[in-house]
């Protein structure tokens, strides 16, 4: 109970510090209740054990929600709502000689000191209620070890095996299958479980290495994330997929990729190695066009076998519509210098000395407007006509200038 209670700040290792305190609570007073000779004082330590007992299959119960990643359920309204039958139970265990509808009867064996319990209504209303919690924790960890990951599924596995111990003597106790007659092993189960459950944390670093991080930058991922299996059906997606795709996940899960996702090329093909590059498709909803860059990685075994792989989904769209604004943007910087440098429409000019006036109201010589208009340049000669007129006695000659 120490070693967890000194890691209890990571998922399920409080509610396992738990455990093994009540699992104490529960077996020293087994032990007196054991050695008892009368039927009163073996009443009375069959009572003081049962805050543990109750206590054991709840904590379970508890510890395998948050360990399994179900946290969001374990709310202060619903662990109160899960105690009331183990409440009710020891209050019923404390006033038992009024009703008898927990023990009917305590009848003493003669060759050894372990009595035969003749239980009332209201122990198999809480033995139900117990295994309950117990198979739906059993259920949650089994569900986690198939969602982990290889390595966490191998912690996942040593806290399936020592929930099964104590499972498993209490059925063997009900049943009376038990080598010693009317011998509850559960207590004993429960400390041999405590072993197996120090050994796991030891060996695989269970409350050490948690897969809370892995689930926790998943599920709050801006990028849409598929993991494949080997036949390419989708075993987990994150919640930025199921936005994307636009389905709940429980529609989505188990479904082959290429029923799900229409819009990708080829959709059963993964990368390896990097060797290929992203694409990007889009996908137009009512709202607009949303845009996505698309890689793929294959996943190996430990045998570097490709048992499936990831399909990792970026939105693009912002990066998309800012280059559609830049491209918008040279379009029209390249038609407006297009505009400049082509004289178009009419040109105010001088009837007299042909000038011509700007936007600005100011007037200059053709020569000066059009080479600030144009890309064009002069090179400066005299017509014919401006020489005979400039010139008559050198036309006179016969001289061409």
């Amino acid at each position: 109970a120490c070693m967890f209670w000194r890691r209890r700040h990571a998922p399920g290792a409080l509610y396992l510090a738990l455990i093994e305190m009540a699992v104490a609570a529960w077996s020293f007073p087994c032990a007196f209740e054991a050695a008892s000779e009368t039927r009163h004082l073996k009443l009375i330590w069959s009572q003081v054990s049962y805050p543990g007992a109750t206590a054991c299959s709840l904590f379970f119960f508890l510890f395998a929600m948050s360990y399994g990643q179900q946290r969001r359920f374990l709310t202060g309204r619903n662990i109160l709502l899960l105690s009331i039958i183990p409440f009710i139970t020891v209050l019923m265990a404390a006033t038992n000689p009024l009703h008898r509808w927990l023990w009917a009867d305590i009848i003493l064996q003669p060759n050894h000191g372990f009595a035969l319990y003749v239980h009332g209504p209201w122990f198999w209303i809480y033995i139900g209620y117990a295994y309950l919690l117990m198979t739906a924790g059993l259920i949650i960890l089994a569900y986690a070890a198939w969602r982990f990951p290889a390595f966490y599924r191998r912690q996942t596995i040593a806290l399936i095996i020592g929930a099964l111990l104590p499972f498993t003597g209490n059925i063997l106790y009900l049943l009376n299958l038990c080598p010693v007659p009317n011998l509850d092993l559960t207590p004993v189960m429960f400390l041999v479980s405590g072993l197996v459950l120090a050994f796991g944390s030891l060996r695989y670093r269970i409350f050490d290495l948690v897969p809370t991080a892995r689930n926790r930058i998943l599920d709050t991922m801006s990028d849409g994330v598929l993991v494949l299996d080997s036949e390419y059906s989708i075993v987990d997606l994150n919640p930025a997929m199921a936005s994307i795709i636009g389905r709940p996940a429980s529609r989505i899960l188990g479904r082959r990729v290429r029923e799900i996702v229409t819009c990708l090329v080829d959709p059963e093909r993964l990368d390896t190695g990097g060797r290929q590059g992203p694409e990007e498709i889009s996908i137009t909803r009512g709202n607009g066009t949303e845009h996505y860059d698309i890689r793929r990685f294959p996943l190996f075994d430990d045998l570097g076998h490709a048992n499936g792989g990831l399909v990792v989904f970026r939105d693009i769209t912002h990066r998309k519509e800012l280059e559609a604004e830049r491209d918008l943007l040279i379009k029209e910087l390249q038609t407006a210098l297009a505009q400049i440098k082509t004289l178009k429409g009419l040109l105010p000019i001088c009837a007299s000395c042909k000038k011509i006036r700007d936007d600005s109201g100011c007037w200059h010589n053709v020569e000066v407007y059009v080479k600030s208009h144009t890309e064009a340049d002069f090179s400066h000669s005299i017509c014919p006509d401006c020489a005979r007129k400039l010139y008559p006695e050198i036309y006179k000659t016969g001289v061409k200038p």
